[in-house]
């Protein structure tokens, strides 16, 4: 079957807010929506451009199993609050917890990063990174077959998993699961 994920953006003042993939014509499944200039990431984008915010990318299976010693989900953060972040994004019927309805995103949010950006970087706040997106897509998207002209996008995938597009990161490659991220232009 698979694990879904939500993603989830944390305001300095607690609040919490995310976007539902199905709301933007995608599945739940992390790959079902994952390169670039796919609507419902781009989405996500827009609410950290030129803003730093914190991002939790969370499957459903997150508690299954949860060790708080080394699970990669609180490297940063305490259980008690990767649970509270868990609730938000799984069981959204909270006072601080806002869904971003499809209604209120503009075409410019759902353009926000394509296959033609130039000069823009996704900055990890958190672990001091940055990835020249420019530079990423042209060396990732795929030049023939099948998939000719995707590019997987390192949002999701950057705090999903524990290493990164490797060789295109400054600094070090391991990332863990609630970061700060802004995107920003040169």
């Amino acid at each position: 079957m698979g694990q879904y994920f939500k993603p989830l953006i944390v305001y300095p003042d607690g609040s919490t807010v995310n976007a539902y993939s199905y709301d933007f014509g995608c599945g739940s499944k992390l790959m079902e929506y994952s390169w670039i200039g796919n609507e419902f990431v781009n989405v996500i984008y827009s609410f950290i451009y030129r803003r730093t915010r914190k991002i939790a990318w969370i499957g459903d299976y997150s508690l299954d199993d949860f060790n708080e010693k080394t699970d990669i989900y609180t490297k940063n953060i305490s259980f008690a609050e990767f649970e509270q972040y868990y609730t938000y994004a799984w069981n959204p019927n909270t006072e601080i917890h806002v869904k971003i309805p499809s209604s209120k995103v503009t075409e410019p949010d759902l353009n926000r990063i394509n296959i033609s950006t130039k000069d823009e970087y996704l900055v990890n706040h958190t672990l001091g990174e940055y990835l020249d997106l420019g530079y990423y897509i042209n060396r990732c998207i795929e030049k023939t077959g099948t998939w000719k002209g995707y590019c997987v996008d390192p949002l999701p995938r950057s705090i999903i998993m524990k290493k990164m597009m490797s060789s295109m990161l400054v600094n070090n490659p391991f990332i863990s699961k609630l970061e700060v991220f802004r995107c920003l232009r040169k």
